[in-house]
């Protein structure tokens, strides 16, 4: 049986059963590798899904790659509680809990598309999903798929390549910086708050 297109009871799928790697997910909720792709479903595409031993979840097929928003409401400087929140790389690096420090974000400073958290909460998928700023840990996993993972953004319509210089994780540095990731090449590190860089809201696979 090719547990991939394994359909539990319900109609509900059992993500569990597929193996770690990077997918299309269709909008009737299967997982598809590029190969098993096909064109004709380009517009049916919910975004690129990629699972780990870490973590699991869906890639929006576009984001805000040409423009940018400071981390926090009107670029604020202050600690955000409910947050993962590390001065220490290797601590930020093991956080995947994206959609949890995002929803304690947006119940900090309310709803809005003017700030990187609340763009990423604002965004809903074509399965119904509603976005959420992915942890350091999940932009780190990223990465380490990115070839596998542009490629099949490219495939779909509307898809658009993960290709900006630094994208903000939803992982808290300190009151005044927050983590990101330089998409370019393995980069983790801190930045202020204020200052604008790029989004891509991601989804829970579930």
């Amino acid at each position: 049986e090719d547990m991939r297109r394994r359909v539990m009871g319900g109609g509900k799928i059992d993500y569990d059963k597929y193996p770690n790697g990077v997918y299309i997910l269709h909008v009737n909720g299967k997982l598809y590798t590029r190969a098993e792709w096909n064109a004709a479903w380009n517009d049916s595409a919910v975004g690129v899904a990629l699972k780990t031993d870490n973590c699991r979840f869906v890639i929006a097929p576009e984001g805000l790659d040409e423009d940018n928003l400071p981390w926090s409401k009107y670029g604020a400087y202050e600690e955000v509680p409910g947050v993962t929140t590390t001065t220490e790389e290797i601590i930020a690096i093991d956080d995947y809990k994206g959609e949890a420090n995002t929803a304690a974000i947006v119940s900090h400073y309310g709803a809005g598309t003017d700030y990187a958290v609340g763009w990423c909460a604002n965004y809903t998928f074509k399965n119904g999903a509603k976005g959420y700023l992915g942890a350091c840990g999940e932009w780190l996993e990223s990465f380490n798929n990115k070839a596998e993972i542009d490629a099949c953004m490219n495939l779909i319509t509307g898809g658009i390549a993960i290709k900006a210089p630094y994208y903000y994780s939803s992982t808290q540095y300190d009151f005044y910086s927050a983590w990101g990731l330089t998409w370019s090449r393995k980069d983790v590190y801190a930045n202020s708050k204020s200052i604008g860089f790029y989004v891509r809201p991601f989804a829970p696979l579930e």
